[in-house]
């Protein structure tokens, strides 16, 4: 439906806008300049500062331009002296009780209420009238809270409850003593995401992390990626004489529009942090002894050549990390190919999404996430299934609540677990772990039964849809209920709202892909955008919730055993002769080994070295044990990374590298938006970017990869990857690309969402899969279940060196059910041991309702807790990723 539009006039100024705008949003289309403190474009109207009040001619008083609907035909007069004396009047009572500090407040500068009252001429209190002060609080980690300063414009507290669905402050009390804070002065629901300081526009909430570190005019800005998880969002690196100092974002840039979490926000001093690695170190009798660049590199190009000349390049392997640059990943995947000569590489998307890349390539030919994050906000139902997406992923989570408070959206979620996000669902399915194949397909066979499916589409659009229908026959509702506890009038609700939505959205997370059978529920996912139609358009997608920052891109780059850059296959001839033409050698045919493989062959003396790049592997493997032992098994091993972690402690040789706040290059999210990163300050002492290592290390090692930029790098992937055609630094140089770029001359963002014309075959394939029950343990009663929380990332490699964060959670904990507990004898903060069959562990009980009796959880992110001893993973037979979700342990109070 087309928009209906208005003309008024505003100082003189004709101005067209969409009907229902206000004043004020014309104002702002015309870049007419009215003066506000309490308004934001995304937040409510509030019309509390009174700044923005116009005059309208036939209005017999003034009105406030925020929340005045504009009108056909309205003539608006923002500057007449009538107003300016109002405007200086509202100033002046708002400096009643704000200290006139600004030579040392930390706004100073940078403070909407100094840029007012110098506008305005305002000098002086001509009312001598003080309202009731109170304390600076300093309850929030982050955040410093000066009530003297505060205009209650309520835009914190607006932006909290709003954009971030919490609510963790409020007005509190009334008239002059007004104050907003937490309520009973706690803090009960707070994320410390910060969306509250980036808002308010005076000196009221300050960082206390970069507070008095500069004066606004002193900080250069940088804008760059965060280094944390998939949404890549856009952030602003604030730095001053070659420190970091602020990380801040704005609104309407990047995949997250100015939103961050706590770790975007808060989590970068680990930049800074003092056992940062600075110098490469050889292991010698004597440990760890530092060398020069030129010495390091020919010890390493010595050693794996000569592992090469006498064993074979087979005996080498390379496991990249997900949080270097696509530049980065792309070269690694070259130098152990072209260089060393083996397919024996992989990155940390084996052990997380492994089932995804495999099971999209299999039924559409994209291992992708098929639409945006921004069209999360407007679809009409999302399945969200085995994700604690406000923890993980925590801009994603954030898209889908506002989705249901703003869009009306119906959420279905998939979980054993109570989350933040449960609240939101108007179905949560909350089945046994290791039993959502069964739900799915429970789905699927209502919907199918029922006569919910799109017929049209799957004739069209579709192959093997009457194999597949026949797979799903059992699996009727009362059956599914049986086998997962989930009610069967809950199972059909939620197919009949999925199933009848115009548009709809399934996002999946880690509680999917590793699983056992994680490749059969990615498949059954599938199927059911398929089954719907809900695939191929805007608002209708698959959204495979990939955890660090650049896993997706480390994928693109070829950085896996059997699949070149851009996901063609080593197994064709015309694809390795694109490469070896390019290259300038040959390189081999046969498939590599997955990175579970390379730990085996490792254990078995049939692998002798390895090199690894940003990648905490003995924490990452979700088998602590083989990762150990495989890993002191080798003759030799290469760690670079930007912290001395306990793989780079067994390697016989460490390189330091740059982080994302040192280095330039790219990464690709979740959505395949690529973005640039860009350096804000020099990396410590000599470490090096990670390409620069790599250019280094192949002139060392005979075979010399030129290159002089990382611009370089992506000109020669965007010649030999299709999906990065014409991507360049100067196409990336706002809010990114995405993949498929092609677009003529490079200009325009490329496909935010894939149509049946992107998928292999033009179609999508249905799949069939067994369900398999969990198998259960004797000795073991309990479920382990292990994953992510708020305020940490992966390993814990930069947000455990973070000080803000190892303090809000500074050590691992397991989480048990009170009914479990109680049996138990255990208290909360008591110290237990959890047992496995192949292992234990000790950790500090925390007791709570968000898991059912039974269940229990552990975080994976702390060294001094390794939860990966308590697993031995299971092998995913086709995608080969080592399955970690579904553990037996028992539970032992320690002193009895």
């Amino acid at each position: 439906m087309a928009e209906e539009f208005i003309t008024l006039t505003i100082d003189d100024i004709q101005v067209s806008i969409e009907k229902g705008s206000t004043i004020l949003d014309a104002a702002c289309k015309q870049n007419i300049y009215v003066p506000t403190l309490c308004y934001q474009p995304k937040l409510t109207r509030f019309g509390a500062c009174r700044l923005c009040l116009v005059e309208i001619e036939g209005f017999r008083k003034l009105v406030a331009a925020c929340t005045t609907p504009a009108t056909e035909g309205m003539v608006v007069h923002t500057r007449t002296s009538e107003i300016d004396a109002m405007r200086k009047t509202v100033v002046e009572l708002l400096l009643l009780h704000h200290p006139l500090d600004c030579l040392t407040c930390d706004r100073g500068g940078d403070c909407e209420l100094q840029k007012l009252a110098f506008n305005l001429r305002v000098s002086d209190d001509r009312f001598g009238f003080k309202v009731e002060e109170y304390p600076v609080d300093d309850s929030n980690l982050f955040i410093q809270r000066n009530f003297k300063k505060c205009m209650l414009c309520g835009k914190c507290v607006r932006a909290c409850d709003e954009v971030r669905n919490v609510g963790a402050l409020g007005f509190f009390q009334r008239g002059f003593s007004t104050v907003i804070g937490y309520p009973y002065n706690k803090l009960v629901n707070c994320e410390y995401c910060g969306q509250c300081l980036s808002v308010c526009p005076v000196g009221a909430l300050i960082s206390k992390l970069s507070a008095f570190e500069a004066r606004p005019w002193e900080v250069d800005q940088v804008r760059s990626v965060c280094a944390y998880c998939s949404c890549g969002c856009s952030v602003i690196l604030e730095h001053k004489r070659d420190k970091l100092i602020k990380i801040s974002s704005r609104e309407g840039i990047g995949a997250n529009d100015g939103l961050l979490c706590l770790k975007g926000r808060f989590g970068y001093d680990f930049v800074s942090a003092d056992n940062r690695l600075t110098t490469p170190l050889v292991k010698t009798d004597k440990g760890f002894m530092p060398v020069g660049w030129a010495e390091a590199l020919e010890f390493v190009a010595k050693r794996f050549n000569q592992i090469k000349r006498e064993q074979g390049a087979a005996a080498i392997a390379g496991i990249a990390g997900s949080r270097c640059t696509n530049e980065e990943n792309y070269l690694f995947q070259k130098f152990m190919r072209a260089c060393i000569g083996t397919n024996n590489v992989d990155n940390y998307a084996r052990l997380e999404h492994a089932p995804s890349v495999t099971g999209l390539m299999r039924s559409l030919g994209v291992a992708a996430t098929t639409n945006s994050l921004a069209e999360l906000c407007r679809t009409d139902a999302i399945l969200l299934a085995g994700s604690n997406i406000t923890a993980s992923q925590v801009i994603a989570g954030i898209f889908i609540k506002q989705a249901v408070r703003n869009h009306g959206t119906k959420l279905i979620v998939i979980d054993p677990r109570s989350m933040e996000i449960t609240r939101f669902a108007d179905v949560w399915l909350r089945p046994k772990p290791g039993t959502d194949l069964a739900v799915i397909n429970g789905l699927l066979h209502i919907i199918l039964k029922s006569g919910w499916h799109q017929q049209q589409f799957i004739a069209e659009y579709t192959l093997g849809f009457d194999e597949f229908s026949k797979s799903i026959a059992k699996f009727t509702p009362k059956r599914v209920e049986a086998l997962t506890g989930v009610p069967a009038a809950q199972l059909e609700q939620a197919a009949q709202i999925f199933a009848q939505a115009d548009t709809g959205a399934v996002a999946y997370g880690m509680g999917i892909t590793q699983q056992p059978y994680g490749l059969d529920n990615v498949s059954a996912l599938i199927n059911l955008s398929l089954l719907t139609g809900k695939l191929g358009r805007e608002h209708c997608g698959i959204y495979a919730l990939r955890s660090s920052c650049n896993v997706q891109g480390a994928c693109d780059m070829g950085v896996l055993p059997d699949y070149l850059p851009d996901y063609q296959s080593v197994a064709q001839a015309e694809h390795r002769q694109k490469f070896e033409q390019s290259w300038g050698v040959k390189l081999p045919a046969d498939k590599g080994l997955y990175l579970p493989q390379m730990l085996i062959k490792a254990q078995a003396g049939q692998l002798s070295a390895m090199y690894i790049m940003g990648e905490n592997l003995i924490h990452a493997y979700p088998d602590y044990n083989q990762a150990l032992s495989a890993l002191k098994s080798l003759d030799f091993l290469v760690v670079q990374d930007i912290f001395p972690t306990d793989t780079a402690k067994l390697a016989d040789v460490i390189l330091p590298a740059a982080s994302y706040a040192e280095k330039l290059g790219t990464c690709t999210n979740m959505e395949r938006r690529v973005q640039q990163v860009r350096p804000a300050v020099p990396a410590p002492g000599e470490a090096k970017a990670d390409w620069e290592i790599l250019v280094e290390l192949s002139r060392a090692t005979g075979l010399a990869m030129n290159y002089t930029s990382p611009a370089e790098v992506m000109a020669e992937i965007s010649q030999l990857l299709p999906d990065y055609r014409d991507i360049n630094y100067k196409r990336l140089a706002g809010d990114g690309v995405f993949w498929p770029a092609q677009d003529g001359e490079g200009e325009g963002e490329g496909q935010r969402y894939f149509t049946f014309e992107d998928f292999a075959e033009g179609k999508g394939r249905f799949s069939t899969s067994e369900y398999h029950p969990p198998a259960g343990e004797e000795n073991y009663p309990f479920i382990l279940i292990t994953g992510g929380i708020l305020f940490h990332h992966a390993t814990g490699t930069m947000s455990r060196r973070t000080k803000g964060l190892s303090y809000l959670c500074p050590e691992g904990y397991i989480e048990i059910n009170p009914e479990d507990a109680d049996k138990l004898g255990i208290k909360e903060g008591e110290l237990v041991e959890v047992v496995s069959s192949v292992g234990r562990v000790q950790a500090k009980a925390k007791v709570d309702d968000r898991y059912q009796p039974g269940i229990v959880f552990m975080p994976n992110h702390f060294a001094n807790m390794p939860v990966n001893k308590l697993i031995k993973v299971k092998l995913e037979t086709v995608s080969h990723l080592p399955a970690s979700k579904y553990t037996l342990v028992d539970i032992h109070k320690l002193g009895v």
